[in-house]
């Protein structure tokens, strides 16, 4: 089995805008399946000749019309954490095997997230206004200066994310409370709660961090209900997925001041329409989902590709491999 000579398509199909990025991602990859029969097709919009002889893709994205010719496809490296976008019922239906980019964005995505809060702290953004004005101004809102020192920080999801983010909140000062989790070690938070219960987190929190994969179980997870239970003046932080949080709750809690603010990378619908409240709240900074983005993907996926390759030949589940009875 080792031995085996794969068939591999890496298809550049519906990615993302930081082109030399995923060039060097494609390029390492390549290396990887290096004495295999390796082809590119670099437009998701086009018809590759062969699809009928591909065992594995390396992708972004599956088309149905493309996927029903693989006749003999095997196993699907996509290039991205979560995959929800490319799970069509055609898919899930079959018995390819399906691997994922986790752990690759943990780093950068833990590095936004504290770069937003601390910036929601010292109010950098009313600053960078004001310097996009070349107005020199020491008004800042005073009441609205933080110290995150001593903070609590709740992280919802304790996965490869929330474990970075725990870290970094840890090493400035601040108190974490965070959801059990199978990979995170007792010495990891300072406190913990049920997954099934965050209330006492959502209570307790000066920061509540959104670090939870995209399942059923996730879909609106922060409604009203939830956020009714967030310590007044507190500030929700989410890099998950925008349908973790019931988007038209969250404006109400920030206009009635029930929340003292949020950090948001991702959103119900993306882009973010232009005509959204959110983008006049002073109290609310807005990143276009790029907590991910990252000089180092090349290298990080490229070693998780080697490690799920070696693992397929051997016939072991591959390390970041979606498994469909835990939809994720």
């Amino acid at each position: 089995m080792a031995d085996r000579q794969l068939n591999v398509l890496i298809w550049m199909a519906h990615h993302l805008e930081a082109s030399d990025i995923i060039a060097g991602y494609v390029e390492r990859v390549r290396k990887v399946f290096e004495g295999h029969c390796v082809r590119v097709v670099q437009s998701a919009d086009a018809q590759p000749e062969g699809l009928e002889d591909v065992e594995v893709l390396v992708t972004w994205g599956v088309r149905p019309d493309a996927l029903q010719k693989m006749k003999k496809l095997e196993w699907i490296q996509f290039g991205s954490a979560g995959i929800n976008h490319a799970l069509t019922p055609e898919l899930l239906a079959t018995k390819i095997r399906l691997t994922t980019q986790k752990g690759v964005f943990a780093v950068p995505i833990a590095e936004h997230v504290m770069a937003m809060i601390l910036s929601l702290c010292r109010r950098l953004d009313f600053f960078a206004r004001s310097q996009g004005e070349h107005r020199w101004t020491r008004e800042a809102p005073g009441r609205r200066i933080r110290e995150f020192q001593n903070a609590t920080v709740g992280i919802v999801g304790m996965g490869h994310i929330g474990r970075e983010v725990a870290r970094r909140c840890r090493a400035l000062g601040a108190r974490t409370v965070a959801t059990r989790s199978r990979s995170a070690s007792e010495d990891e938070a300072d406190l913990w709660v049920e997954r099934s219960d965050i209330g006492p987190l959502l209570l307790e929190s000066d920061f509540t961090v959104l670090c939870v994969p995209q399942t059923p179980e996730s879909q609106c997870l922060i409604g009203p209900s939830a956020l009714a239970q967030m310590k007044p003046g507190s500030v929700l932080v989410n890099i998950s997925r925008g349908s973790v949080v019931d988007q038209s709750a969250l404006l109400e809690a920030l206009a009635s001041g029930h929340l003292g603010g949020a950090c948001l990378d991702v959103f119900e619908q993306e882009p973010l329409a232009p005509d959204s409240p959110l983008w006049d709240m002073p109290q609310v900074i807005i990143t276009p989902h790029v907590s991910g983005t990252t000089p180092h993907y090349g290298e990080r996926g490229a070693a998780n590709v080697a490690a799920n390759l070696n693992a397929f030949l051997s016939g072991q589940e591959m390390p970041t491999e979606y498994l469909r009875s835990r939809g994720y």
